[in-house]
């Protein structure tokens, strides 16, 4: 077993629970929280027990973060064949410790991992459904034209209440398809990326936020944007 799986092992185990705070509590209005509690209903585990304190440090740039994490998912997309989108982590598809993507990196494709030093479970889930998004080459309109009331609030959830920032995600890409798209062809960490998630919110009333939380790294917000505007965008097979 390499180093690198041995530490998702340790991270991600039976009493694994290394936890990503993504939490936004404040309801101000500048920083565009319009509703009483943004968090996830679970944690979210990470592959490597000491990310998060390295990010602290500034070790890990959330470019560097991304790069590792898209090496990881172009390797899950070459390998993985047909297969390759059953490993998406998150909520949406009702995976919230993104189990099937720890099994196949530390099972059948864990060479896939090899190679990279340490990528977070949402920054690999985020950048998989980059590729797979944009394998497809789709063309999407800034704000959808016309969207099912019922499958978009099956899809998102109701944001009446407490929400998490996955129902946000959900009600972005079924709204701003092409805006949430436009965020996703920003380079990480670039001024074009912070601009693009700027006119996502502003641009999507529906979703009740004007701007991007606070509390929540924009590299999150893509990755959880990719998912969902991958899930929405692909048939049920």
């Amino acid at each position: 077993m390499s180093k690198l799986v041995a530490t998702f092992a340790l991270a991600l185990g039976l009493s694994c629970a290394v936890a990503e705070p993504i939490l936004a509590q404040s309801t101000s209005p500048t920083q565009g929280v319009t509703t009483p509690d943004m968090r996830r209903r679970t944690t979210v585990r990470e592959f490597d027990a000491g990310l998060a304190e390295r990010r602290m440090d500034g070790a890990i740039t959330p470019a560097e973060m991304y790069r590792q994490a898209t090496t990881i998912a172009q390797c899950v997309v070459r390998r993985g064949g047909d297969k390759a989108a059953t490993y998406l982590g998150g909520q949406l598809l009702g995976d919230p410790d993104y189990q099937r993507l720890y099994d196949v990196l530390t099972g059948r494709l864990r060479n896939c991992a090899n190679s990279v030093a340490a990528a977070s479970a949402v920054a690999i889930s985020g950048a998989l459904a980059e590729q797979l998004l944009t394998a497809r080459s789709p063309h999407f309109e800034d704000r959808a034209v016309a969207v099912d009331a019922d499958d978009a609030r099956h899809f998102y959830g109701d944001l009446s209440g407490p929400v998490t920032y996955d129902n946000v995600a959900g009600c972005l890409a079924v709204h701003s398809p092409g805006l949430t798209y436009k965020v996703l062809g920003a380079e990480v960490g670039s001024a074009e990326e912070t601009a693009a998630l700027d006119a996502l919110y502003r641009e999507t009333p529906e979703c009740r936020m004007s701007a991007p939380p606070s509390g929540i790294s924009a590299l999150t917000q893509r990755a959880t944007l990719a998912g969902a505007l991958y899930k929405w965008s692909t048939p049920a097979s």
